[in-house]
């Protein structure tokens, strides 16, 4: 990522080093009942360290980092059945 940001300097963005996902941004009720039905069965695997809060500065149409809320360590990894809707 950084390699990228920096092959664009010249353009002058203000960008996040640190990848991410948004999930459901933007998305109204009815898309969101729409999109539960659509996925119905999810087959994602990642691991996840933190969650990351973050606002939305009009100024520079960026977000920026308020507050982070790491996971504690768990050093034994366990299989645990999840679902997303």
């Amino acid at each position: 990522m950084k390699k990228i940001h920096e092959t664009f300097k010249f353009l002058k963005l203000k960008k996040s080093d640190n990848p991410h996902l948004s999930i459901g941004r933007r998305l109204t009720p009815e898309n969101l009942k729409i999109a539960s039905e659509l996925f119905t069965t999810i087959d994602l695997e990642f691991e996840c360290n933190e969650i990351v809060l973050r606002e939305f500065d009009p100024k520079v149409k960026q977000f920026f980092v308020i507050d982070a809320f790491p996971f504690g360590s768990n050093p034994k990894r366990e299989f645990v059945q999840g679902s997303l809707f």
